[in-house]
Formats: structure tokens, C-alpha cells, sequence
């Protein structure tokens, strides 16, 4: 089955049980040279699954998710950091079951964070394959203003659509850019779209079409300001075969580049992440264009604002979580073949070196999952999310590590 772009980002969803192991794990006392440690202990996060995390300082974070909530339907769960603990912070009501799959922070005031509404089945973590219920839902969006966190309003999906967002990039109260795609259950139909909130408003954004006049399938959004901003895209063509694209817009115009493939692949290629270098360049990151490809090398490429240039694949099948350090080094996390585990590496510029999880928690759970890694300004920490498993998804915990300072 093809993969449609980006959908490990718009529909990672888990089934979450009531079932909880008794964890006394404490959080990890690692120094920053010893690797990755755990933010908190992993019996403070059961049932619990973390889906993105965002910072604008040493004292300010987010980690956003869900948990089992009556019935193990999902509940939102929003976590904050301020320099010294980790701590709940209630979300805005929001009647039913949803969850938060991504975080974007402007400032310490100004915090964007979506997700879906609706009853969503069991989904496949590893491969972050989601199946819809009948049920339809729409997305849940939700501002922090430095005091409580409020609804914001998107449109309902017609009855019998799902909805689910893919890429949230916030630069400021007029500037916050969504994408995603609605799904419908019954026939499999999908509508992707791209929208601007305006401070006011959601404006819909129509990206330009694609080389050979396809509609490009916006996915993932990155960038340094309103007139900076970059998001990835899929074009497929009749065959179902797919290309990724890079869309840059400057603040008046989008341009379109190609991003470089390393083969004929019969079903084609998608670059499900892109990161951006402190230099102004973007990485993007990819894998074939199916869900059960064979465990072939994907591909990484660099776009210095001028030239694309090949750099040797991650260590990884799938690349799950990428993201770019304060020093400019390029970070997966992936699960190597018959490791249940994932584990991170990182691009030194000559190779690839690979770290583990902290053992605090895999010694503890059957298998891990980073759903997402983002640095930490004006540090050298990074931070990453996701949860641990264990008895099929039956018992989660949420994983909040971090490495660095």
C-alpha cells in the first residue's frame, strides 16, 4: 500500500490501555557526555504518549500528546517545562476523545498546538499507520497566551471525513502556518490543504503547482519567520508513483525546487522530514513512497539556498524524527532491523554515530518510539519525545528525553 505524504506526522495515533506496570524508574542523573537521559521518571507518564516537543529557552518547553482517558478513549495532556520540573497544564476543553500530535513556540506567551477530535482505532506506532474509525473528527488547535490555553477554531470536516494535520510552524500571533489532509473513511478520498492563521482568521494557502502541473501535497513546515518559511510537499502522478518537493516563501512569491532522489524507485520517494541548519539550508529526509517498503536505504540531501548535495543515508529503514542542533549537526531516530527499540544518530559531517536510548526506560519497556526532536535555543540541549511500550501497546509510558545543555 502507498503511503501518503507525510502521513506518519498526520495520523500518529496508538492505542492506549488501561493496563499499567508498576515503574519505579527515577529519572536518569547521566552527565550531558554520557548521551541521552530521561526528563522525567517514566511512572509520572503512564498511559501516556508524547507526540511533539517545542522550547524557546533553558526555562521554557512543551511536550504535547495524549493519555487514557474514561473508556481509554485518548484526552489531550500538555506538559511545561520552566527550567527546573516537568508539570501538567490543562488544556482548554474539548468534548470527546482527541489528542495533540505538534507543538510550535513563538515566545514563552505564544504557543500553538493540533491535533484531531474524534474516535480514532488502534494505529501501528512503529510504522505510524492509522485507521480511522467511522466516526468522523475534526482538528483540535489550541493557543497559549502566557496564561491558559484556548480553543481556536478551525472548520468541521463534512460527516464521514476525518481530519488530520501534518505540519504547525507558529512565528508570531499573525503568522502561524497549519497543513494536513482530510480523510474520508468510507472510500479512502483524501483533501490535503495548507492554511495562514492571521490573528484573526484561518486563511487557506494554495501552494503553486508542481512541475507538470500536479497539486502538490503539503506536509511538514519549518522556517525563521513570516517571510522565511519552507514546507515540504508530494506530488504523485496517475501511476501513484511520488516526488518530493521543497516550497520556499519569502513574503511575496513560492518558489518550487526538486529534491533529489537517489533512484528510479517503482513507487517513487517522499521526504516525510525536513530540518533547517542554523546557515539557512534544509535538509530533507526520506524514505520510498510505501508502508512496507524493503528495508532499503532511504536518502538525505542538504539545499544550501543554491545547490542540493547528497549526504549518505541515516542508519535507519525509516527515518521517524529529524531535526538540526545549535551546532548545526543533523539528528535522526530510527529503529535498525529487529531492534524493537528506537535509537538516535547523528551526522558528524564525515559519518553517521548512532546512541541509544537511555536504559532506564528500555530495560523497562519492550519497545520505544521518538516521535519527534527539537533543540533547545540558545543551549546545546535537545529534546525528543515519544512513548514506551509494552504487552502490544497495552501499557505506555510517555518518553520525554533529553541530551545536552
Amino acid at each position: 500500500m502507498n503511503r501518503t505524504p507525510n502521513r506518519s506526522r498526520l495520523a500518529a495515533v496508538a492505542a492506549i490501555s488501561g493496563l499499567v506496570l508498576g515503574l519505579t524508574a527515577q529519572a536518569a542523573s547521566a552527565s550531558p557526555a554520557e548521551g541521552w537521559r530521561l526528563e522525567q521518571p517514566l511512572d509520572s507518564a503512564v498511559n501516556r504518549i508524547y507526540s511533539d516537543v517545542a522550547a524557546t529557552s533553558a526555562d521554557n518547553a512543551w511536550a504535547v500528546g495524549y493519555q487514557a482517558g474514561q473508556d481509554n478513549q485518548p484526552e489531550l495532556a500538555i506538559e511545561h517545562y520552566d527550567g527546573k520540573a516537568w508539570a501538567d497544564v490543562p488544556p482548554a476543553p474539548v468534548p470527546g476523545p482527541a489528542r495533540l500530535d505538534l507543538v510550535s513556540a513563538a515566545a514563552p506567551n505564544d504557543v500553538w498546538a493540533a491535533g484531531s477530535a474524534g474516535e480514532v482505532a488502534a494505529a501501528d506506532v512503529r510504522e505510524h499507520r492509522a485507521v480511522p474509525s467511522a466516526a468522523a473528527g475534526a482538528d483540535v488547535v489550541q493557543h497559549w497566551d502566557g496564561t491558559a490555553w484556548k480553543s481556536v477554531e478551525r472548520p468541521t470536516p463534512a460527516p464521514g471525513w476525518q481530519s488530520f494535520v501534518g505540519g504547525l510552524a507558529s512565528f508570531g500571533g499573525n503568522s502561524v502556518w497549519l497543513s494536513g489532509m482530510d480523510y474520508q473513511v468510507s472510500t479512502g478520498a483524501t483533501e490535503p490543504w495548507l492554511e495562514r492563521w492571521d490573528g484573526k482568521a484561518w486563511q487557506k494557502v494554495t501552494l503553486p503547482l508542481a512541475p507538470g502541473g500536479k497539486a502538490p501535497q503539503p506536509g511538514t513546515i519549518i522556517g525563521t519567520g513570516p517571510d522565511d518559511i519552507t514546507v515540504s510537499a508530494n506530488v504523485t502522478d496517475e501511476s501513484g508513483k511520488s516526488a518530493p518537493l521543497l516550497y520556499h516563501w519569502d513574503g511575496r512569491v513560492w518558489t518550487v525546487q526538486a529534491v533529489p532522489v537517489p533512484s528510479d524507485y517503482p513507487t517513487g520517494w517522499i521526504a516525510g522530514r525536513i530540518a533547517a541548519d542554523p546557515k539557512g539550508g534544509v535538509y530533507a529526509v526520506g524514505r520510498p513512497n510505501e508502508w512496507n517498503a524493503p528495508p532499503i536505504a532511504g536518502f538525505v540531501a542538504h539545499w544550501d539556498g543554491k545547490q542540493w548535495t547528497s549526504v549518505p543515508a541515516a542508519p535507519f529503514p525509516e527515518v521517524n524524527a529529524a531535526t538540526v542542533d545549535n551546532d548545526g549537526r543533523l539528528w535522526t531516530a530510527g529503529w535498525q532491523s529487529g531492534d524493537p527499540h528506537c535509537r538516535f544518530a547523528v551526522w558528524t559531517g564525515q559519518e553517521w554515530q548512532q546512541e541509544p536510548l537511555p536504559a532506564e526506560g528500555t530495560s523497562h519497556a519492550e519497545q520505544s518510539s521518538v516521535l519527534a526532536i527539537k533543540p533547545v535555543p540558545g543551549t546545546k540541549k535537545l529534546l525528543a519525545a515519544g512513548l514506551f511500550s509494552s504487552n502490544n501497546l497495552n501499557n505506555t509510558w510517555g518518553l520525554l528525553v533529553s541530551r545536552g545543555q
